[in-house]
């Protein structure tokens, strides 16, 4: 998908340490909000290596994902650039979906806006 494989592999171990420490019992959940809520090297690696997975996940199936691109014409490569990979972006219904599919993982999407989803659609 065309990202620097010794940077991915770097970030990759960043994050497989993190895991492997909450598996160990070594982290517990509120020193993990509070590590990844610091702007430092593991949470900067961590979001940055998740963003390089979902892009690469919709890279790989663009054609699923276009129609949920709300801009008319913009390719899968020029929306990764723009709204996937920057850090400081954030993420919209369809990265999330993008990156729960590459986990294999199934996620809830909650409305904060006060709407209620009725029959699909917001009320």
């Amino acid at each position: 998908a065309g990202y620097d494989e010794v940077m991915l592999e770097a970030f990759h171990d960043t994050i497989v340490e993190l895991l492997e420490r909450i598996l160990a019992g070594t982290l517990d959940e509120a020193a993990f909000h509070e590590e990844m809520n610091q702007e430092t090297a593991t949470s900067d690696y961590c979001t940055w290596y998740l963003r390089v997975v979902t892009a690469t996940h919709l890279k790989q199936d663009p054609g699923r994902f276009l129609p949920f691109i709300a801009e008319p014409g913009l390719g899968i490569n020029d929306f990764c650039q723009r709204e996937v990979e920057p850090m400081g972006k954030e993420c919209e219904q369809v990265q999330v979906l993008a990156l729960a599919e590459a986990f294999g993982v199934q996620v809830t999407i909650a409305y904060l806006d006060g709407h209620e989803l009725l029959y699909g659609r917001l009320a």
